[in-house]
Parts: C-alpha cells; sequence; structure tokens
C-alpha cells in the first residue's frame, strides 16, 4: 500500500537533531550542519535542532544522553 511502510504504520516525516562535534566549529561558523540540516528539510522531514559540541566524550555523551 502507498504510504505504508514494511515495518508497520505509515510513513511520514521524520524528526532530527544535528549534533556537530567540533572543537573549532561554532553554531555560526558551522556550514556542514547547515547543509545536513537543509537536505533533511529538502526531504521533507524536520530539523528539531542543531548543536555544535567539543570533540570531548564527556560532553558528547552528555548531550546524547540529553536527547534520547
Amino acid at each position: 500500500m502507498s504510504g505504508e511502510n514494511p515495518h508497520g504504520g505509515s510513513s511520514g516525516p521524520i524528526s532530527f537533531h544535528i549534533v556537530d562535534v567540533s572543537s573549532t566549529r561554532t553554531a555560526d561558523t558551522d556550514e556542514s550542519g547547515g547543509r545536513i540540516a537543509n537536505a533533511v528539510e529538502a526531504a521533507g522531514h524536520r530539523v528539531e535542532g542543531r548543536e555544535v559540541v567539543p570533540d570531548d566524550i564527556g560532553r558528547i555523551q552528555e548531550l546524547v544522553r540529553k536527547l534520547a
């Protein structure tokens, strides 16, 4: 059937939160995150948020836990 995925339920937009791991970029200079956001939205999905987190395992884990 059209509009249904093989795992049950209907297919539709997916919500994303983009996480860029970088110790040199900021939200203003994060070009790759912007490109990813544009691609997600062009595919009909939603970007719920974007974060730039330093290349620090503790900070990355903290953010992933918060977003899960």
